[in-house]
């Protein structure tokens, strides 16, 4: 019996494609026609193994690299850092030179989740009639797990291309493999959001597993709020629906409370903490955030950073979704995240092959004083979280790749944060988790549809909620006042989020919905993307003169392999493919 079970669990394994499967195919699997897949769904410990390998094949390298280079590089956070010739695909996007023909495009390893997604979906019932250990309940959380899964990959894709196809069922036999069309952006939508709607009353109360790692690395209610708060975001931003805001702002207020309720919880139920934090209630706007305090006047409670909190021990208090790694290599668990260590840099000696863009180094070595600087003030300790000083006129990614950047003192003279690093290195090199969503994201998420439905007021609260912790050791120079934004709370929401969430996937996205809300991506590309080129600033404006431009182009392996597919127009000829 044993054996059956080894031999049903490997071909599970063989199945989902763990380490074997080409990623560049459409729908990313091979079709497994002399294989009975039947007789490997026969109990809920089958299903339970295919569920870990759904999650397991979000840690590809492919998708790690993606989630960071779609999401960032062609913004005006980075740019390239030290690269080889094999490299110069990330030099094209950095410099917004879409090509084709750039393997960066390729959507294989998302398909390659969602495929996984649908198998589980369509034989998980099955099996749920066969064991009778495997109960009703079960199946519901499961089926949560992978639709939101799935909304997640399809949202994306959405995100990145101008329009993709869709597959809602598994591939398992040649006779199932298509060459489908792409669907309109409205029914990407439609089906994200159906997914979504299923499964967040079926979704695992937050907080309610035993461990960190699973509340924070399995699918949650606040997970998928949190995913759906960002579909309506986008949703009204491309079409003007005041409603779809609507439902973004009710969505992050039902995650922040979630967040209040597990804050207030852990001070009460921690003895040592009592009388000294205060207890989370945004009524009186204060927030369950991780404290800064201590910062600047001398040393600190690490535990009471929130850097560290988040980065440094990881599966933090304000976590919601994040990819687990362990680093651990050994007997052919590639549980390691390769990505964010090469790309981000890892030490003071490897500045990594991405960078920060040229404005941020300058404003980080040039430390001017108070909100006259063009993005941080002088006392947020966010810029040195963020980025570090490798030599002279060298600045590296400290985020992800610094376990620990933990501000301890203010310089006299000054008045300035200093900060230490505790690189990755060694074994725990690339053993960094990667953070899908957390609070602060969540919290700026509610106050840029605020800002759309005419509060700004309620904007400006969750901004100087967020910004207040990031300037511990603040005077008056440092401090937001509502008066002089008010009239500009758009660009502080959007200015807001950028120093919070610098170089975490999210700013090519923030990006284009400011442009999408315009209906014109000019204004964008004038007000934030020209400050990252200092020579060709004509023909970025040129590259990037329409709304499609901020899309990535299919990639052409796509095309050539599946012919219902049409280029995003922006790229339909090679001259305006592969212009510079």
């Amino acid at each position: 019996m044993k054996i059956r079970k080894t031999l049903r669990n490997i071909a599970l394994l063989g199945l989902f494609g763990l380490s074997t499967v080409a990623c560049d195919d459409f729908l990313t699997i091979t079709p497994t026609n002399d294989i009975i897949l039947e007789e490997y769904w026969t109990e809920k410990a089958d299903v339970d193994a295919a569920v870990a390998s759904v999650y397991k094949s979000l840690l590809k390298d492919g998708i790690i690299e993606r989630m960071i280079v779609w999401g960032e590089l062609r913004s005006d956070n980075m740019t390239v850092g030290l690269i080889e010739s094999s490299d110069e695909y990330l030099r094209s996007v950095a410099n917004n030179n879409m090509y084709a023909s750039n393997g960066i495009n390729g959507w294989g390893d998302f398909y390659h989740v969602i495929n996984n997604c649908n198998t589980v979906l369509k034989y998980a019932p099955e099996v749920q009639a066969k064991d009778p250990n495997f109960l009703e309940g079960d199946l519901e959380v499961i089926e949560s797990e992978m639709r939101t899964i799935r909304a997640l990959c399809y949202f994306y894709l959405l995100r990145s291309f101008h329009a993709i196809p869709v597959n809602t069922v598994n591939v398992m036999d040649d006779a199932d493999v298509k060459e489908p069309e792409q669907v309109s952006r409205d029914s990407i939508y439609t089906l994200i959001l159906e997914d979504l709607n299923y499964a967040e009353p079926l979704a695992v109360e937050s907080g309610a597993y035993v461990s960190d790692e699973q509340n924070k690395g399995y699918i949650t209610r606040d997970a998928v709020r949190a995913i759906r708060a960002d579909v309506y975001l986008w949703l009204a931003s491309e079409k003007g629906d005041k409603a779809a805001y609507q439902q973004c702002v009710n969505d992050c207020d039902l995650v922040i409370d979630s967040k209040v309720l597990a804050y207030n919880k852990n001070i009460k139920n921690a003895s040592l903490s009592a009388g000294v934090k205060e207890e989370a209630d945004v009524s009186l706007g204060i927030y369950p955030l991780v404290s800064n305090d201590g910062i600047g006047v001398g040393s600190i409670n690490l535990t009471e950073n929130a850097y560290y909190d988040l980065w440094g021990s990881e599966n933090g208090e304000e976590s919601i979704f994040e990819l687990q790694f362990d680093g651990d290599a050994s007997n052919g668990d590639q549980n390691v995240n390769n990505k964010s260590y090469l790309l981000h840099g890892c030490d003071e000696s490897n500045i990594g092959k991405l960078a920060p863009a040229a404005f941020l180094s300058e404003n980080y070595a040039a430390k001017a004083p108070g909100l006259q600087d063009p993005l941080f003030s002088a006392k947020d300790v966010r810029r040195y979280e963020n980025i570090y000083t490798r030599s002279a006129g060298e600045y590296g990614i400290a985020k992800y790749a610094s376990r620990l950047a933990t501000p301890i003192s203010v310089a006299t003279t000054t008045g300035e944060v200093t900060a230490l690093y505790n690189y990755r290195s060694g074994e725990g090199k690339n053993d960094a988790n990667w953070i899908v969503y957390r609070l602060t994201d969540v919290m700026l998420m509610k106050a840029e549809a605020l800002v759309q439905i005419n509060d700004s007021l309620g904007a400006f609260k969750l901004v100087n909620a967020i910004h207040k912790r990031a300037t511990p050791s603040a005077t008056i120079s440092d401090t937001l006042s509502y008066d002089e934004y008010k009239n500009n709370m758009e660009k502080l929401v959007l200015d807001e989020r950028q120093r919070e969430l610098m170089f975490e996937g999210k700013r090519w996205y923030d990006l284009m919905r400011y442009a999408l809300r315009r209906n014109s991506s000019k204004e964008m590309v004038n007000a934030f993307l020209l400050q990252k080129y200092a020579d060709n600033q004509a023909a970025i404006k040129s590259k990037l003169s329409n709304l499609n431009s901020l899309f990535f182009p299919i990639a052409q392996s796509e095309l050539d392999r599946n012919k219902n597919l049409k280029q995003n127009p922006e790229f339909l000829t090679t001259s305006s493919t592969e212009r510079n």
